[in-house]
């Protein structure tokens, strides 16, 4: 079988090794990936790792299965080659290989940052490399709570290296950390002034900066903001909560509702966020639209009644069953998923590839997927477990609200229907008979160009 991804092979390989070697370069240069990774491994299989030309093998077997979608497996060769340093010329080329990997998706954080990177010593490592470790060994000094380490690592990152601007962003993070707001704002808004700034840099950014600004009573400026993000971040929902949040403390509860509703789409299915009916039941009490209101705050207990009744029936976070479904689709817990749906996926890759790769290669790479993913979904068990202990404490604490505004709509109905007194409400949107803007009636069907341009016209019934 030739498959198109892997070239198609028209040389015999050579029983010689130093020939083999030779044809893999080629065969690499021909774009025939499959056989120049057979022929490097049949190199590799014959020698010893203080050979000449072990490294130099090592590495075209790492490019032959990164350019066939072996990532993982191609992370492993560069891994070898950077650890061991048995030649340093090939080192530079293994840590970008590791750079590359990492920046493009899933990968095994324990293998290349925690156990290589973020521990590595390169002094004599070409500049751009340098800043990929020394970026990295600050996020994990950051975890370890080595703080002034990880300055002092950020700091020294130069402004001609990709990551200088992270760098800046992770920095002005570390004043929002010390409680250093103001300090942390200017930061912020001075990384934002540089012309050509990243795309993921400019959307971390400046929702660092929205966030700040919404948390000190400034949601104006905060709106701003997020406005800017919608473009950079169209498929967030996370980001639609946020609004919503933002228009409900300007005392727009309407549009803050309409977001809400947005996130009822089927695009955004995979939000867990107790705290959005929470914000749904405070914005229609807002309005005075007290059973409405009831029946939003009742929603977080109809959407998560099986995680809250296993935790009412005494069954810890790490046991239940509910809360690690759920916890399994969020946070640290999918990305873990999600490394190891990847490392399935390129198994299934591996066993379409098994007659280009020759029999040797194939077995080695079967072992080596078969672990990885093994030790993948150890690690996605631990993950998913913490996970669920944080879904637990939003889950209760959200029902807690729940309670509180329930009790509020009681005593609300009590006293009639006074409007509350924080924010004044905005009046709702007037729509004219003609003009340039159309407006369409919500009829259970979601276009996601609309989804954050929905706007509850619900009747206010407070009384002055």
């Amino acid at each position: 079988m030739c498959l198109a991804v892997s070239g198609c092979a028209t040389t015999q390989l050579s029983d010689d090794r130093l020939e083999a070697l030779d044809q893999s370069l080629a065969a690499a240069q021909r774009d025939e990936h499959a056989f120049a990774a057979h022929a490097a491994s049949f190199f590799l299989k014959g020698g010893t790792p203080d050979e000449p030309l072990y490294d130099k093998a090592m590495r075209m077997l790492g490019r032959s299965l990164e350019s066939l979608g072996l990532t993982y497996a191609a992370s492993v060769y560069y891994a070898d080659i950077a650890r061991e340093r048995r030649d340093p010329e090939y080192i530079p080329d293994a840590l970008r290989g590791i750079e590359r990997i990492v920046r493009g998706g899933p990968h095994d954080h324990n293998l290349l940052i925690e156990g290589f990177v973020a521990s590595a010593d390169l002094p004599q490592a070409p500049r751009d490399i340098q800043a990929f470790v020394d970026y990295h060994k600050a996020l994990q000094d950051m975890r370890n709570h080595d703080h002034d380490w990880a300055e002092a690592r950020l700091a020294k990152i130069g402004k001609d290296t990709a990551y200088y601007h992270p760098a800046r962003y992770m920095l002005a993070v570390r004043h929002v950390a010390r409680g250093e707001i103001e300090p942390a704002i200017e930061a912020l808004e001075a990384l934002l002034d540089i012309e050509g700034l990243a795309a993921d840099v400019t959307r971390d950014a400046r929702r660092s900066l929205a966030r700040l600004h919404l948390s000190g009573a400034r949601p104006k400026e905060a709106l701003v903001l997020y406005e800017k993000l919608r473009a950079l971040a169209p498929d967030d929902p996370e980001l639609l909560l946020e609004l919503a949040w933002t228009h409900y403390k300007l005392g727009d509860p309407r549009r803050a509702l309409g977001l809400l509703l947005a996130l009822d789409a089927p695009v955004y299915g995979g939000l867990i966020a107790p705290e959005r009916f929470l914000l749904e039941a405070m914005s229609l009490r807002r309005l005075c639209q007290f059973e409405p209101a009831r029946l939003a705050a009742v929603r977080l207990q109809s959407r998560h009644r099986a995680e809250l009744q296993e935790l009412y029936d005494g069954i810890p976070p790490a046991k239940s069953k509910a809360l690690q479904a759920t916890a399994r689709r969020r946070g640290e817990a999918r990305k873990a998923a999600d490394f190891v749906d990847r490392l399935a996926t390129e198994r299934k890759m591996l066993g379409e590839l098994q007659d280009d790769l020759g029999e040797h290669l194939w077995e080695t790479l079967k072992g080596v997927y078969s672990r990885a993913i093994q030790e993948g979904r150890r690690v996605e068990r631990l993950k998913v477990k913490a996970e669920a202990q944080a879904l637990a404490d939003e889950l209760l604490q959200a029902e807690e609200g729940v309670t509180l505004i329930l009790h509020e709509l009681g005593v609300a109905i009590l006293r009639g229907h006074s409007r509350p007194t924080e924010v004044a409400t905005a009046p709702p949107i007037a729509i004219p008979a003609g003009g340039k803007r159309v407006f369409y009636t919500f009829e259970n069907e979601f276009w996601t160009d609309e989804l954050d341009d929905l706007v509850v016209l619900v009747e206010d019934r407070c009384i002055e």
